[in-house]
């Protein structure tokens, strides 16, 4: 193979009411190409490995061996309005077909089954002298393994041929214990958690077509080591006869009363439940609404499951999902509307052909919401009252990783030194740098990629602080970052408006910028290609730089530009009129996000990340200092000057 393609989810956002750190499952942060297996090994067990220690097995990375075009997508708000946004999105209708590698998912599921370990199955891969890497997950235990497996192939794989090779090597050399279910277009794997139990190998590649013939005289031999995987690939009918109808009445019946629970049937065990689904409950992706959102999944549980599970485990399965909310279904409807629910769920009969859930014509969800998601603690407090020297005492105590952002690079030293002197001897614990624009010598984001790979070879956990100023905050890419706390010192400016002159010139501008669909009175702006080309040249000449800075701004990633409607559809009659945002996506990464500031709440930039981006802000308070003369008995004196 010459070229391996990996996607990576970096996303990590707190959610709202549980306040839960997760991973956002909707959104392909990024794609690599590597040209060797070892590439991809190295950045699966090191660049995706989890930073810090997680709150749960969601909160975590992911990656798919494949690439995704980039798409429009609608999500909704609680309002119940939508907005669009393109992006690059993980669905199945735009991934390429095309798997850089073979992956399998242990689970040891079947209680029946050999409890393989993860030496177990490297042994077994070492004997067929294959190249791979294996690690465990965040759910594994030494008493019931868990982990992933990666092998190196000699070429690309389609899905369905990634499922022939699944049931060979899951009969071969997984003893059974491999999950058949994620395999679906756009499927993902958890990347590893942040103390993972690793094994490599260098060895050769599987052959592919040869494993591919082998699986075929299998298949023939086996025919029923196929069945689940032919069960997923069947199309949905929703057509049911009316004898069928009736054998499920029976079986209903019986199934009402039944309160045994199998020792596989969790909401944990992916063949019941996607760990989407959960995220889709968390963020009451069905109308905004707790409700319709548990019946949809629930719904989809029962028909993946072929309508073939128990009362006692529809039950337990509805308890955990609503466990991850701290069971605010529970504590809001009570027993009897979940009750109302599974004899609802358990009442729609299941065609033998309806197995895959997402195709389901009666729960097939809407698309998921997807905002910010960003919380930002945020202390207020008049100049004097301590809230900066607060903020550092709480940084000294804590002693974790932070970056601390000034509104100036002269302020960045002033920091640093009270930082010193609030630390005192304990300086050697921390790590302190600093990058801003006056470093001549390299571009502030060269600055931070460099101290960012100098955290990297610290000890875990180690204390560390990074200086930077607002421009470079609003610029630089922090999806590295995840192990950080992020301070803003004084609100930011987000917003910028200017006007341009393009009556003879539109034509040549529409090569550059690329209007979206109208947004009230104005267009959502971004670069086309030969756009994107342009604003990455460092020299253009007299002609083009008149629009220049307007194309380098829309290639910085959390920029958002919009240009009045009537300027750009009647370029000859009207000035083009721009309004520009630097959004607060590229936070997202961060462990929290804190915003110090007199009166933060009433800025403009808080409006707008709050109507735009639905940023929220939690209040935090702190022992303020007392001053010598209240604010109260001080004399105001109000003045007019000529200048600013």
């Amino acid at each position: 193979m010459t070229e391996l393609y990996l996607s990576h989810l970096r996303r990590i956002y707190t959610h709202a009411q549980t306040d839960e750190r997760r991973l956002s499952m909707a959104e392909i942060t990024g794609c690599e190409v590597f040209q060797t297996f070892a590439d991809l090994r190295d950045f699966v067990l090191n660049k995706l490995r989890f930073p810090s220690t997680q709150q749960s097995k969601f909160e975590t990375y992911g990656w798919v061996p494949s690439v995704f075009q980039f798409t429009d997508r609608e999500f909704r708000r609680k309002d119940g309005t939508t907005f669009t946004r393109h992006g690059s999105w993980r669905v199945g209708e735009a991934e390429l077909d095309h798997l850089s590698v073979f992956y399998a998912d242990v689970d040891n599921a079947d209680p029946s089954g050999p409890m393989l370990s993860p030496h177990d199955v490297a042994n077994a891969l070492v004997d067929l002298g294959l190249s791979f890497f294996i690690y465990t997950s965040f759910s594994h235990k030494a008493e019931h393994p868990k982990f992933r497996v990666v092998v190196e192939i000699d070429r690309g794989i389609s899905r369905a041929e990634a499922l022939d090779l699944f049931v060979a090597t899951n009969y071969a050399v997984l003893g059974g214990q491999a999950d058949a279910s994620i395999y679906d277009p756009a499927d993902f794997l958890f990347a590893p958690p942040a103390d993972p139990l690793v094994i490599t190998h260098d060895g050769g590649p599987m052959p592919v077509d040869d494993l591919l013939a082998s699986a075929a005289a299998l298949r023939e031999a086996s025919p029923e080591l196929w069945q689940v995987v032919e069960r997923a690939a069947r199309p949905a009918r929703a057509d049911i006869t009316p004898e069928q109808a009736e054998e499920h009445r029976a079986k209903l019946a019986v199934l009402r009363l039944d309160q045994s629970i199998r020792g596989e049937v969790s909401a944990s065990n992916r063949q019941f439940v996607r760990p989407e689904w959960i995220e889709d409950y968390l963020t009451e992706a069905v109308g905004g609404s707790r409700w319709q959102t548990m019946r949809s999944i629930m719904g989809k549980v029962w028909l993946k499951s072929g309508g073939d599970l128990t009362r006692g485990e529809m039950e337990t399965i509805f308890g955990e999902i609503d466990a991850a909310s701290g069971f605010r279904f529970a504590h809001r409807h009570g027993a009897s509307k979940t009750s109302e629910i599974i004899e609802f769920v358990m009442s729609r009969p299941v065609p033998p052909r309806i197995v895959d859930a997402e195709a389901a014509p009666e729960w097939k969800p809407i698309l998921e919401r997807e905002e910010s998601g960003i919380v930002v603690d945020t202390v207020e407090a008049a100049c004097g009252e301590g809230k900066t020297h607060d903020m550092l005492t709480r940084i000294a105590r804590e002693r974790g990783r932070y970056v601390y952002v000034c509104d100036k690079i002269e302020n960045i030293e002033k920091r640093r030194a009270e930082l010193l002197r609030i630390v005192g001897r304990d300086v050697m614990r921390f790590h302190i740098a600093q990058a801003h624009s006056q470093h001549e010598e390299f571009t502030v984001a060269k600055q931070l990629r460099d101290i960012r790979a100098t955290l990297d070879k610290l000890w875990a956990g180690s204390a560390a602080i990074v200086f930077c100023t607002h421009a470079s905050m609003l610029m630089m890419d922090w999806s590295d970052w995840s192990d950080c706390e992020v301070i803003i010192d004084e609100v930011p400016e987000v917003t910028a408006t200017f006007t341009l002159n393009a009556r003879d010139n539109h034509d040549l501008l529409r090569r550059y910028l690329r209007a979206g669909d109208l947004d009230g009175q104005c267009y959502p702006m971004s670069l086309t290609q030969e756009g994107a080309v342009l604003a990455q040249r460092r020299r253009v000449d007299a002609y083009d730089r008149q629009h220049y800075g307007l194309l380098v701004m829309l290639a910085k990633p959390n920029t958002k530009v919009w240009v009045k409607r009537e300027g750009w559809d009647d370029p000859g009659s009207n000035d083009l009129d721009f309004f520009c945002f630097s959004s607060p996506e590229n936070l997202k990464s961060f462990r929290r996000v804190w915003l110090l500031g007199d009166e933060a709440m009433k800025s403009l930039t808080a409006k707008v990340w709050e109507e735009r981006w639905r940023v929220t802000f939690r209040p935090y308070d702190f022992e303020r200092r007392r001053r010598a003369i209240p604010i109260s008995s001080r004399l105001t004196i109000l003045y007019f000057s000529q200048h600013r």
